[in-house]
């Protein structure tokens, strides 16, 4: 493969995989990142709406593979 094959493919996978996060995952990160150690159902439930409509850009490091 090229470079920009690798490249290409590489960023596919990043993209394909980025918005699978799992609900109970949403609920375990809540306890590492946010002040009050957990999260509601409904708050939850916002973060994986919000993950489903993000805008996500790969982008490497001096354009090399």
């Amino acid at each position: 493969m090229t470079p920009d094959e690798l490249r290409d493919y590489a960023a596919t996978l990043i993209l394909e995989h980025a918005r699978d996060v799992e609900y109970l995952s949403i609920h375990e990160m809540a306890e590492q990142h946010l002040d009050a150690g957990e999260i509601s159902d409904e708050d939850a439930k916002t973060v994986a709406d919000l993950i489903g409509k993000s805008d996500i850009t790969v982008d490497f490091p001096g354009g090399a593979a």
